[in-house]
């Protein structure tokens, strides 16, 4: 995904559009599909994939901002930044649940 997404448009909006709309149809898939035999690997695989939608959509979220974060009721940059690393961080401890259990 990362090699094609970044022929387009590189930094634009559309670049980023993109690689969400792409990551929110593999996180779909994933859910109809659950292409593992184990149900683990199948929960990580949709966490995964949840994770980089919401990390893409923030991004874009970001990018469309012209007026500034600070003057909507969902917070400023920060806020945002915090939810992305919350996102992130939070794979960790649920890899480890679903693999050591």
């Amino acid at each position: 995904m990362a090699g094609l997404i970044g022929l387009v448009g590189r930094g634009t909006i559309v670049q980023v559009f993109l690689a969400t709309l792409i990551s929110f149809f593999f996180f779909a898939s994933a859910l109809k599909e659950m292409p593992f035999q184990s149900s683990r690997m199948n929960k990580i695989k949709i966490f995964s994939e949840a994770q980089l939608f919401i990390i893409l959509f923030t991004a874009a979220l970001l990018q469309t901002d012209a007026r500034g974060l600070a003057s909507q009721p969902l917070g400023d940059r920060d806020d945002i930044g915090r939810l992305q690393a919350a996102v992130t961080l939070a794979s960790l401890p649920l890899v480890i649940y679903l693999v050591g259990t």
